[in-house]
């Protein structure tokens, strides 16, 4: 018989294969197994989350706290599924202690930003977004996410500056390389 090792991989397996009926039944069966495992919550409110069932996400992720309060992973992705739903408040909140967390947390500076960008505080966006460049300067998607505020801000000359650093880090990046060329 497999371990709860072994059915949290497959339910990794089939949630990165978009199979979540198959996720979901390994993140349960991990989780009867060994149910203080806070990664099987993680990945059972990551499944629910890709299922836009945030209601679960947010049931799972809780849970995952309720056994390890400092897993920033959960944490994180909990700010991001209250973004899914438009709760900025609690989305800046949830991320902001992600960071404190784990100061190196690239990807939650930058989500705070793009939640700043949609709420139109574009100064707040920029500074959130520069951090994550600066712990991670190999994220194309972050100088693409830049870019969108500086279009938006008419600064057309920093977006298409910002999107040539974008491909210089992925240059099949097809999302970036057609901003760019929409910026021509």
């Amino acid at each position: 018989p497999l371990g709860t090792r072994s059915y949290h991989t497959l339910a990794l397996y089939y949630r990165e294969k978009g199979d979540y009926e198959t996720a979901t039944k390994y993140a349960l069966r991990a989780i009867e197994l060994a149910s203080k495992n806070y990664n099987a919550y993680e990945n059972l409110g990551t499944i629910k989350a890709y299922q836009k069932k945030y209601d679960e996400a947010i049931y799972n992720y809780n849970k995952a706290l309720e056994l390890e309060p400092n897993f920033y992973l959960a944490i994180n992705n909990l700010g991001l599924v209250y973004s899914y739903i438009g709760d900025w408040n609690s989305s800046l909140f949830y991320l902001k202690k992600a960071i404190q967390t784990n100061p190196e947390l690239s990807k939650a500076y930058n989500d705070i930003g793009t939640i700043y960008a949609k709420m139109g505080e574009f100064d707040k966006a920029i500074e959130e977004i520069n951090k994550a460049i600066e712990i991670n300067p190999y994220n194309a998607g972050y100088y693409y996410n830049l870019a969108i505020i500086y279009e938006y801000l008419k600064e057309n000359e920093k977006a298409k500056d910002l999107l040539i650093k974008g491909l210089e880090i992925e240059p099949e990046n097809n999302k970036v390389k057609d901003k760019l060329k929409s910026l021509q």
